[in-house]
């Protein structure tokens, strides 16, 4: 069972779902396990209100049980890059995401974790980028990215990056894009805050 009912929708003004790049997250943070198959894997998903606040949540952890229905999707999808990728390891990540953001949502517990689920599903950053010709590996216009995946999403994204030093010269590289919605949790819309780290002209998909 759930083990708090959710608040009122009307708490919050969007929603914030953050996909990592783990191949840019991994060469700056150190990962204890192989990160996953090139794809992009879920950071969290943020309630938020007005100029992007984060709400205040309560702190109840979720017993082990919760996970059962979403298990493999959660482990494939939204796993612990710094830590084994496994069932302990991963619950005490999406325990640590559910406290902070998922418990001030006004989704249950279960229903919290299949919409995330959905969603990352849904808007699969790597297959629109690689349908408009942009494969990790190379440098791109950081216009262009936005520009591609908008032409999928119809939503302007906000994208973080990480500066790596080359040389004499800093290089900027993707490391997680960030996807907005209205405050019913699935309607996109645009991403109002741009965050300074991707205001480069070029940034490296790695």
């Amino acid at each position: 069972m759930d083990p708090l009912p959710p608040p009122q929708q009307s708490q919050i003004d969007f929603f914030i779902l953050a996909l990592t790049w783990p191949p840019a997250y991994c060469s700056i943070n150190k990962c204890n396990h192989k990160p996953p198959k090139k794809q992009f894997t879920i950071h969290g998903f943020w309630p938020r209100i007005s100029h992007g606040q984060q709400i205040d949540c309560s702190k109840i952890s979720l017993p082990s049980s919760t996970f059962n229905k979403e298990r493999s999707n959660l482990l494939l999808l939204w796993p612990n890059l710094t830590e084994a990728n496994n069932n302990k390891a991963c619950e005490s990540f999406w325990n640590y995401e559910w406290m902070k953001h998922g418990s001030c949502s006004h989704y249950s517990a279960s229903n919290y974790f299949a919409k995330v689920i959905e969603l990352a599903k849904t808007y699969d950053i790597l297959s629109m980028l690689k349908s408009e010709g942009i494969s990790p590996g190379g440098t791109y216009i950081t216009q262009t990215i936005k520009d591609k995946i908008k032409g999928h999403t119809n939503a302007v994204v906000e994208l973080r990056c990480y500066a790596i030093q080359a040389g004499p010269r800093l290089l900027y590289q993707i490391a997680e894009v960030r996807l907005c919605f209205k405050n019913d949790g699935k309607t996109i819309k645009n991403c109002v805050q741009q965050q300074a780290s991707c205001q480069s002209k070029q940034v490296l998909f790695q």
